[in-house]
């Protein structure tokens, strides 16, 4: 089982690409933190290379949360995927977009035109929602989209 989401959170300075928005601890230090979603304060996962294959030996690897690049080409029991910013509805509630202000990967987001951004998102949450054998556990972030996810899954 693993928790995974999109890119759509900066990691925490001196773990990737600092910037604006990175969650800051007392007296303007780094957060212990990379996400935080309401009260829960999680971490990128520490590695890509066999990180689903670290929490069976490290159980600090198991309250991580890995990307793309981290769980592509593995199948887990069970998959938790956080649905974050980068993703919404349109303004006609009717197809999803990328949301281009909420996503950090700089492969998928400096060099395509929106249409291809809106189709790489999709894929890439295709690939995430896709990975639980037994079930996937999902968590959406903006209201508007959960309240339309809603009225599919229980």
């Amino acid at each position: 089982m693993a928790l995974i989401s999109l890119v759509w959170w900066r990691a925490s300075p001196g773990r990737g690409e600092p910037g604006r928005g990175v969650p800051q601890g007392r007296g303007g230090a780094r957060a212990s933190y990379d996400i935080e979603i309401e009260d829960i304060r999680l971490r990128w996962n520490r590695r890509q290379e066999n990180w689903v294959g670290l929490a069976a030996k490290e159980p600090s690897a198991a309250q991580e949360v890995g990307c793309i690049h981290s769980i592509q080409g593995y199948d887990l029991s069970y998959a938790y995927v956080i649905i974050g910013r980068d993703i919404r509805l349109d303004e006609s509630g009717k197809s999803l977009v990328a949301d281009r202000s909420y996503y950090y990967d700089k492969n998928g987001k400096n060099t395509a035109t929106q249409s291809e951004l809106d189709a790489f998102v999709c894929n890439v949450s295709y690939v995430l929602l896709t990975r639980g054998i037994y079930g996937t556990h999902i968590y959406v972030v903006d209201p508007h989209l959960r309240a339309c996810f809603s009225q599919f899954f229980a």
